[in-house]
């Protein structure tokens, strides 16, 4: 296959794009659970999101200390008044909160809120990278949505924006392609060949 230029829209595994040295993000983790429970508190017409309240972790000085450390907080989506999902996460840190661990915290709030849960339907684990080294200039692999680092350093939140960008993006790339390269050769046919030599002199 050949191809003058290639969009890497792989991720953030980076399989293609070359990133300056020092890639070294923090990262988000979530837990989440998409579930059958007995009953609820939360509104059926609304979505909770980023509930940092950690009454549940306080049952111990170390509880506390944890929490404080790290905290996490719970994101809800209700689908009516049994099923629900439940995510717990954190937000950012140098290393990424074990899915364990959040595992855990999500069903000490849960049981803190009085919710049991009687049937797991599906469950999710997000990782995702926040921060880090943008893609080098210059290599003709442009790095696109979370291979371009194009993900909000705070929340993780990347897809609108990579969306309302793919058009522009597109136009970009279409417009560099049709216009004539260096040493005035058109985009497909490489640079122009010399003018043939004449063969007579003038006086």
């Amino acid at each position: 296959l050949r191809t003058r230029l290639v969009v890497d829209a792989t991720g953030h595994a980076l399989r293609f794009v070359q990133t300056s040295p020092g890639y070294s993000p923090g990262f988000q983790a979530a837990y989440g659970i998409e579930a059958v429970v007995d009953a609820h508190p939360f509104p059926t017409d609304e979505m909770l999101l980023m509930d940092f309240r950690d009454d549940h972790m306080r049952g111990s000085p170390e509880e506390v200390a944890a929490s404080a450390a790290a905290p996490t907080f719970l994101y809800v989506f209700p689908t009516d008044r049994r099923r629900v999902f439940l995510e717990e996460t954190s937000i950012i840190a140098p290393e990424a909160m074990p899915f364990g661990e959040l595992r855990e915290r999500l069903y000490k709030r849960l049981a803190h809120l009085g919710v049991t849960v009687t049937e797991v339907v599906e469950e999710e684990y997000s990782l995702i990278p926040l921060g880090g080294s943008v893609p080098l200039l210059g290599q003709r692999v442009v790095g696109f949505g979370g291979a371009a680092c194009l993900v909000h350093p705070a929340t993780g939140y990347m897809v609108a924006r990579t969306l309302s960008l793919a058009e522009s993006l597109a136009g970009e790339i279409a417009a560099a392609l049709r216009a004539p390269a260096a040493g005035g050769g058109g985009p497909d046919r490489g640079p122009a060949s010399p003018p043939p030599s004449s063969s007579g002199s003038s006086s």
